[in-house]
């Protein structure tokens, strides 16, 4: 019975142990807690990308995680940890960025002002633009001078236009050697050089090239215009006559001015040595008809009825008359 008495004691007190037990555990870990506040409350008015506030940010989140959920409800300033947690880790984040977007920002930065711009700064630029199109899209907020990037590019873009103006011009050919053939060539370069705006044509060095090129052609042009002209008023063959001798020379007078690079381009030449081949037709037409003339004339100065006085005046007509060629005679 003692025994019995004794066993129920012993487990009455357990219990009552086990039940003390418990009810500790189930109580909130009261200094946990204020350590946790308190190491919050400690961290810097304004966070900055230290190891040393990592560090603090680091325990503080593993203290929080080790409270039970009860616990964590208590820990009134956790808000303010949260908020100091995003501080950092947008730090964290912009130091990692700017290991990336940094090096193109000062390639940008160390880029030449728009005033001091020149064509020696073209491949500096262009390796800036492909150093910024190689940024990652997240980056790429981060590149505020973009702005004096995209300026210097349309000033590259505007000398790349004026350099293929002087290139075009440059590639033809020098006045003492242009020819009726090179003029597309002259008027494609007139074209380039009028697209541009009146600063861009300023930059042109060899403008006044691609002038006296236009000078001369518009030159060559009007002299073989003026000697096929001359040619076409022509009259034909059928109409010529020995009148228009002087038209004839004067045509061939303005051909043989002519240089020898623009003689070709007459495109009606046969008809002026057709033309000139019967007018010396004509020409020698008309000598025999002179020759016969004087012949002529000499006859009839001879009197009627002839005397003896008269011999010697026919003595001169028949020789002239034996002089004349046999055309002469008919």
């Amino acid at each position: 019975m003692k025994k019995i008495l004794i066993t129920i004691v012993m487990i009455i007190i357990c219990g009552f142990i086990g039940s003390c037990t418990k009810n500790q555990k189930d109580e909130p870990n009261n200094e946990k807690i204020e350590n946790v506040i308190s190491l919050i409350n400690n961290l810097p008015e304004e966070i900055t990308y230290t190891l040393d506030v990592e560090s603090k940010l680091n325990e503080i989140e593993n203290l929080y995680k080790e409270l039970s959920k009860e616990e964590q409800q208590k820990v009134t300033n956790y808000n303010t940890f949260v908020e100091k947690q995003n501080q950092f880790n947008k730090l964290k984040e912009d130091k990692e960025a700017e290991d990336i977007y940094l090096p193109v920002y000062n390639l940008i930065e160390a880029l030449p002002s728009l005033e001091e711009f020149s064509f020696e700064d073209v491949a500096e630029i262009e390796n800036a633009k492909a150093a910024y199109d190689e940024l990652d899209k997240k980056y790429i907020s981060y590149i505020t001078n973009v702005d004096k990037l995209n300026s210097l590019l349309k000033k590259v873009e505007d000398y790349k236009k004026v350099m293929e103006v002087n290139n075009q011009i440059a590639l033809l050919p020098e006045v003492s050697n242009i020819i009726i053939d090179d003029q597309e060539k002259v008027a494609s370069a007139r074209v380039l050089y009028d697209s541009l705006n009146e600063d861009l044509k300023a930059l042109v060095e060899n403008y006044s090239k691609l002038e006296n090129l236009e000078k001369t052609l518009e030159k060559q042009l009007k002299d073989v215009k003026k000697v096929v002209d001359l040619i076409d008023n022509l009259p034909s063959i059928d109409n010529l006559t020995y009148d228009d001798k002087k038209q004839v020379e004067t045509t061939r007078g303005y051909y043989t001015i002519l240089s020898a690079k623009l003689k070709p381009y007459v495109t009606n030449l046969d008809k002026l040595e057709k033309v000139e081949e019967k007018m010396d037709e004509l020409i020698l037409i008309e000598k025999y008809k002179t020759n016969a003339s004087v012949v002529i004339n000499l006859i009839d100065a001879l009197p009627e009825p002839l005397t003896i006085a008269d011999r010697n005046a026919v003595d001169e007509a028949v020789e002239a008359y034996d002089n004349l060629l046999e055309e002469e005679k008919p």
